[in-house]
Formats: structure tokens, sequence, C-alpha cells
């Protein structure tokens, strides 16, 4: 069993690092490592938005690079993955939930980016594991609320956990069938506290979205979740009514209140669905080999599972025909290929709206940005400069190269302006154009 394990870990180390340079550092990713910049910098003072996340980059980046600390955090949830679900359930499903943690797509690649989610994830789940440890008399309460602060740390989602382990209380003391009233009244409470707290934050309705994302993306999923938590409800009923309670507690606080739609903002909560879906797997494979041999074609061919390298992963976004005006959108557009075409042509005065992807690939800023809502909101008042680099916003003028994507130019007109390269991404939203400006 251990030697599969070690199998195991080495199949999700080859796929994490397969590459890895290969992708284009996308537009988040810059704001990552502008900001661990930063604080390499600037003597590792308090930087604003940094996190933990940020300075733990800005550490290992000086050693092995912008995106390995989240390759390393991916390979450890593989691990941890494996031991809480053999604690939880039994070592079957810990080898399985492993292996779903190897090779699920999405996880590989979060795993492949300069960002936080990944750590948010491992450290999530380890408070977690802990907090149940510790209210089963196994650990020192010190763990717990150690992995906690970590966790609150790197992101402000980890302040949710403290809303889960109130779950746990109240369905450890009183009826687990009430799960869904405890999850409705705290989460319309959490609610009106953060409305309070925070007068202008709208209220949003994301509902139908979430649940669209997650039925169509992970159907099969979902079956063999739904099958597991039929069957570990029967020895485990405690442990899955806080389950479910977290899963669909933290889809209703996305949806209703978390003001910004993203698909990744479930990712934390994912690990519930290969835990469970292990159980499942477990449990068919007893009553029908071929079903569960079935499921795993289907979740290949949908690209929910990835057993040969790639160099590039999609992450997630809304189709251009899906059913929402508002739409999540996740750009990904090939930066590299844009830099390298810019690399021969000659030297003028380069503007985009992202300025730390500049720099990232010719070692400086630009002299000027475009402005643009990354949110796909406005802003009261524009603000004069790029909140992560400070180069000012300016128009475009003639002679002025411009780079820009299928996301900025849904919000800016460019006039009298000559095509020089373009790279028509098929990742949604992800078209990528340089233009020159030509005068009046």
């Amino acid at each position: 069993m251990i030697m599969f394990l070690g199998g195991v870990i080495i199949v999700s180390i080859i796929l994490r690092v397969w590459q890895l340079s290969g992708q284009s550092f996308w537009i988040d990713e810059s704001f990552s490592i502008s900001t661990a910049q930063s604080i390499i910098e600037h003597g590792w003072p308090v930087v604003w938005r940094s996190s933990l996340y940020h300075y733990l980059l800005a550490g290992t980046s000086i050693f092995v690079g912008y995106r390995m600390l989240s390759v390393i955090t991916g390979v450890g949830m593989v691990g941890v993955g494996y031991i809480i679900a053999k604690k939880w359930f039994s070592p079957i499903v810990g080898l399985i939930t492993s292996v779903l943690f190897a090779t699920a797509t999405i996880e590989i690649a979060w795993s492949r980016q300069a960002r936080m989610y990944m750590l948010l994830q491992l450290c999530f789940w380890l408070s977690l594991y802990l907090y149940q440890q510790y209210r089963q008399k196994n650990i020192q309460w010190y763990w717990p609320i150690l992995l906690t602060i970590i966790t609150i740390s790197i992101h402000e989602f980890g302040i949710a956990l403290l809303l889960f382990y109130f779950w746990y209380e109240i369905i450890k003391k009183y009826s687990p069938k009430l799960v869904l009233i405890y999850i409705i009244s705290t989460t319309i409470l959490t609610g009106l506290v953060y409305h309070f707290i925070f007068p202008v934050t709208p209220y949003v309705n994301y509902w139908w979205h979430y649940l669209y994302y997650f039925f169509t993306t992970y159907y099969v999923f979902i079956v063999l979740m739904c099958i597991g938590i039929g069957v570990a409800v029967k020895q485990h009923k405690q442990l899955v009514y806080w389950f479910i309670s977290i899963l669909l507690g933290w889809l209703i606080i996305l949806s209703f209140i978390v003001p910004l739609l993203q698909y990744r903002y479930l990712f934390i909560v994912l690990p519930i669905m290969y835990i469970f879906s292990s159980v499942g797997i477990v449990w068919l494979w007893k009553k029908s080999k071929l079903v569960v041999l079935l499921a795993v074609i289907i979740l290949i061919w949908q690209n929910q599972i990835t057993l040969i390298p790639k160099t590039n992963y999609w992450l997630e976004s809304d189709s251009v025909n899906s059913p929402f005006t508002y739409k999540s959108i996740t750009p990904q557009p090939n930066f590299k290929a844009a830099y390298k075409f810019l690399s021969d042509y000659p030297n003028e005065n380069i503007i985009t709206p992202y300025p730390s992807i500049h720099k990232l690939y010719t070692g400086q800023l630009p002299k000027s940005a475009l402005f643009i809502s990354l949110t796909g909101g406005t802003y009261p008042d524009r603000p004069d400069k790029d909140t992560y680099t400070g180069v000012p916003y300016q128009t475009p003028q003639a002679g002025d190269v411009v780079i820009v994507d299928d996301f900025a130019e849904q919000q800016i007109t460019i006039n009298n302006k000559e095509l020089l390269w373009e790279d028509v991404n098929s990742a949604p939203w992800s078209g990528l154009r340089i233009y020159r400006i030509l005068a009046e």
C-alpha cells in the first residue's frame, strides 16, 4: 500500500512539473508575482494586499521559481487527502482519494499556477482534520487554532472555518437531520453581519451560476459522491452531515454573500467531492467493476481527470454561450507568444492594461497603462494609476503599440488602429491582439 501511494505521488509530481514554464503567465499570476517582488525589493515590509502566501512565494521564488510553491502544496494535498480519507473511512478509500487528487484536472491546473488557492486548500483541510481530531481528543487544542490562523492569513476565506467548526458542534450536540436549518439560519446571520460591517457591499445572487457550473462540470463526480454519501452515512452519520453542511453552506455563502462571481472559490471544498466519490467507487467496485470503468472513462473524456501530462490547462470560465448575461471569466491569454513577437518588433512605446505582465516578460514596467475594471464593474472615481505597480493610466497616442485581450477589449474602444499580431485562443475569453495606433 505504501508503494502504491508512493507511485501515486510520483505521478502527481510528473503531472504538475511537466513543462511547468511552458504555459504563459496569466493576469492573476502576475499580481501574485508583483506582490512577491515588492516584498523582496523593499526589504520584506508589509505590502498592501500581501498575505502569508505572498511572503512564502517571495521566499521560494528565489530558489525554485514562482510556480513551484503551488506544485509542492499540490503534491502535499495528495498525501493529506490520503491521510484524511484513511483516518475517517478506510485505507482503500484513502488510496483512491489520493489518486483522484493526483489526477483531477482542476487540482493539477491550480498546482501549476502562481496563486494562493492550492496552499489555501491544503491548510483549510489540515485545519478541518485537526479540529475533528481535537474534538475526538486525539490532539491538543492549539493545533487546529494554529492551522486556522495560518489559513486565514493566506486568504480571508479561511474565516469560514470558524463557521464550519460551529456547525460541527451543533451537529454533534443536536439532531444532524436539521443540518439544512443550521446552514440557512447561520448563513443568513453571517450575511447580515457581513453587510453591516461592509455596508457598501452589494447583495448578490449567484446561486444558479454555481449550481450550473457544479452540475454541468462535475456530474459524474456528483453521482459517485451521492453514492458515497449513501454508503458512508450508515457508519459515519455525524461526519457525513458535517461534510454536507460544509459543501452546501459554502455554496450558499458564495452565492449570496461573496460579491465577486468566480468558480475557483469552490476549490477549497472540492475535496468533499473526491472523498465521497472514493467511498462510492469502493462500493461500486464490489457491485460492478464495469460501471466504475465506465465512470473513469467518462471522467477522462470530459477532461475531469488527466493521465497524460499537458503544457496548458484551462481554468474555469463560463462559455460564451452559457445562459447568463453576467459571466464568470478567467482569461489566460498567450502573453508569452505576444512578447516574443514584440521582441523582434521595432522598439516603440508599449501600453497594456496589465503592466505587471509587461514587467514579467520584459524586465521593466511600461511608461503607462490602459485602465480596465478587473471585476467587470465600475469605479466611483477612476484611479490614476495601477494598484500593483504604480504605472499611471493614460490614453494611447499615435505610434503606441497596444496589447489587449478579449476581456480588455470588451471595456475599451481603440480607434485608428493597425492589427500587428493576433492569437485566437480556443480557451474562453483568452484571445489576444497587438495593435499599433495610427495618426488621426
